[in-house]
Order: C-alpha cells, then structure tokens, then sequence
C-alpha cells in the first residue's frame, strides 16, 4: 500500500498541497478500511497509481 500512495503522491505534484494531503490521507483511509495492503490489491480497487491520478 505504502509504495502505490508513494507513487500516487509523485504523481499529484500539479495539485496544492493541501489538496494533494487531503487525496492521499483519504486513499490511505480507503485502503486501510479495505484492508489492500499489496500494490496489486491496490491497483486492482482503484486502478494504476498514473489511472487514478
């Protein structure tokens, strides 16, 4: 999970911070909740890191 939300991050560079917080703490959440812990459980929710940018 930790490298899809790292990757996510480099790819949200165009948003303000504080926007780009506030996606990233609400994907974290939604993947904690889901319990995805693996990149590929990750893709397989919500997409490629670059698809749900």
């Amino acid at each position: 999970m930790e490298n899809y939300l790292t990757e996510l991050d480099q790819l949200l560079n165009q948003l303000y911070h504080s926007d780009k917080e506030e996606a990233l703490n609400f994907y974290r959440e939604y993947l904690m909740d889901a319990d995805l812990i693996t990149y590929e459980a990750c893709v397989g929710e919500l997409g490629t890191p670059k698809q749900l940018s």
